[in-house]
């Protein structure tokens, strides 16, 4: 048993106990130490800097007892929602700066593996719609809804929204003419309800503000 041992990226080590004057008294057997977590994949690669998108880590050797690990981006935590030996997914910590930054594992027992230029922030806040009745919140600036749902328009022709002030509900249907459309315009911090008629997963991507 060892205390504030670090066998850091050493695989095999041995002890060798010296008396009072330094010399060796024997050898240990040689232990070996678990090697080190590998990371194979991040996905995806890029994300708003706003955070909390999810983000697929893919490799082997995450975890070595029922601890689990840490992972890090740009030097910030990510949370955790799920991890195994060779998946994490975490969510995305904010940031105030765009561009590449570098993903760390730290295993339970210290060991870490990271990969550089992993992830990258940028502008976008890109959210993964699936097929039927979803709630959205809008993070963009004061935007129209046309220009809002131009990207995903093929694939959602119904959006709806709670007017709080007015206490109705505000309609919007790429079928309708415009003069029965009532939501016009989503705010920061509008929470939408999208139909999204795609067979398959889609992503939205939305403009994000300055901070």
């Amino acid at each position: 048993r060892f205390a504030r041992f670090d066998p850091g990226d050493v695989d095999r080590f041995w002890v060798v106990a010296h008396d009072s004057a330094g010399g060796a008294l024997a050898a240990s057997p040689g232990w070996s130490a678990a090697a080190p977590p590998a990371i194979a994949a991040v996905s995806p690669a890029i994300g708003g800097y706003a955070g909390d998108e999810p983000i697929t880590v893919s490799g082997e050797r995450f975890r070595v007892d029922d601890r689990p690990p840490r992972v890090f981006i740009g030097g910030a935590e990510a949370a955790l929602r799920s991890a195994d030996n060779e998946r994490l997914i975490v969510e995305s910590p904010a940031a105030n700066w765009r561009g590449p930054t570098d993903l760390t594992v730290l295993r339970s027992d210290g060991r870490l593996a990271t990969l550089r230029d992993a992830f990258a922030y940028d502008e976008l806040r890109r959210v993964t719609l699936e097929r039927g009745w979803n709630t959205v919140t809008w993070l963009g600036p004061a935007t129209r809804i046309t220009a809002a749902l131009a990207p995903i328009r093929e694939q959602v022709g119904r959006a709806f929204a709670w007017d709080a002030e007015r206490q109705e509900w505000l309609g919007f249907s790429s079928e309708a003419p415009s003069s029965l459309n009532t939501l016009l315009r989503l705010e920061p911090g509008s929470v939408v309800w999208l139909f999204v008629e795609s067979e398959t997963p889609i992503v939205w991507p939305q403009p994000l503000g300055r901070p």
